[in-house]
């Protein structure tokens, strides 16, 4: 970024004597100065704020808390938009969004309840739309007063991540379980008193909703990455190439998590870098049929889709790493020296 500071004096006058009662405001004035200068709006607010409780007819200090209410607004809009830092507020899309997750999962539920009991016919759907109508109802029930992003997706992802914990695990180690109506019913239920959890997590917590994306992000790929390494070797079981699959999944999005709490992280930015991946894997997929057509040699695509994917999410991180960094007013404007001075500075950011 750069800072272009033009610095405009007005000619044929003098300064204006201290006014009575405002001599003793300078070094306020001085630091909110500073502070605003620095990208510190709130504290330039407040200290402008002091000054002008002070000494009500002070020349400047009104035009520059304008100023710096406005870098105020700015700030706060980016934080509400982005997701990046903690302070969301609340948005009728999130709760839309929370209620219609947890009715897809109501309805994947009643199917699935429906097949351990032997239902046919219209039955199965009866029990699908009865789960899609608990999920909607109990999501805006428990949530009458809206939720943050940051609290649907987190409310979202322990849903996502016990289907997958649960279900996923049950399916490839204990197949013949799923034929249970008593073991779908504790499944069901165990699935129920995680969401509840996570909702519960997120409605105390209040995470920012990028280090949650960062998060699935992170056990998404992971487990794509170890999928294809997986390809390329020789395990037998069906059951180990799935525990592998299961555990780099559980390590990218603890992994993810943690980058979250050091990495500026917008709900946007994830986006893109999950966007990168695509196109990373995409690419893999052509470079890997130029190199091998064979599909009896799976050794090289299995590594270069798998390379190349790694490469386009690091790729999409590195181009967007300043895309949640704090940014200045593109204008800025601020007297030169102290009260009564007869010029001002004028910044611009571009």
């Amino acid at each position: 970024m750069l800072t272009a500071l033009l610095l405009v004096a007005v000619s044929g006058q003098t300064p204006a004597p201290p006014q009575e009662g405002c001599a003793d405001v300078d070094v306020t004035y001085g630091r909110a100065v500073d502070a605003l200068a620095s990208g510190l709006g709130a504290e330039a607010l407040s200290l402008l704020e002091d000054v002008l409780a002070r000494c009500p007819t002070h020349p400047s200090a009104r035009a520059l808390a304008r100023v710096a209410t406005r870098q105020v607004e700015l700030t706060v809009r980016r934080v509400g938009e982005g997701g990046a830092r903690r302070g969301e507020s609340t948005s009728p899309f999130a709760h839309a969004e929370l209620a219609a997750f947890q009715g897809l999962h109501g309805f994947a539920q009643g199917l699935a309840f429906s097949a351990a009991t032997s239902q046919f016919g219209p039955l199965p759907v009866v029990y699908g739309v009865i789960g899609s109508v608990v999920g909607v109802a109990g999501s805006l029930l428990l949530t009458p007063h809206g939720v943050t992003h940051g609290e649907a997706l987190t409310t979202n992802s322990a849903t996502a991540w016990s289907v997958w914990i649960l279900g996923a695990s049950t399916a490839a180690f204990f197949p013949q379980a799923l034929s249970s109506p008593g073991v779908v019913l504790v499944y069901q239920l165990t699935t129920l008193t995680l969401t509840l959890a996570g909702g519960a997590l997120a409605a105390n917590l209040s995470p920012p909703a990028g280090r949650i994306s960062l998060m699935n992000s992170g056990g998404f790929w992971s487990a794509v990455v170890a999928a294809l390494f997986l390809s390329t070797s020789a395990v037998p079981s069906s059951q180990a190439r799935f525990g592998v699959i299961f555990g780099a999944s559980v390590l990218g999005g603890a992994g993810g998590l943690l980058l979250g709490e050091v990495v500026p992280m917008s709900r946007a930015r994830a986006l893109i870098i999950d966007f990168g991946g695509v196109l990373g894997f995409a690419v893999g997929v052509g470079l890997s049929l130029a190199i091998s057509p064979e599909p009896s040699r799976p050794l090289v695509p299995g590594v270069a889709m798998a390379s190349v994917t790694v490469c386009g999410l690091a790729l999409a991180g590195v181009l967007t790493r300043d895309m949640d960094l704090p940014r200045l007013p593109p204008l800025s404007l601020a007297p030169l020296g102290p009260q009564g001075s007869p010029g001002f500075s004028l910044g611009m950011a571009f």
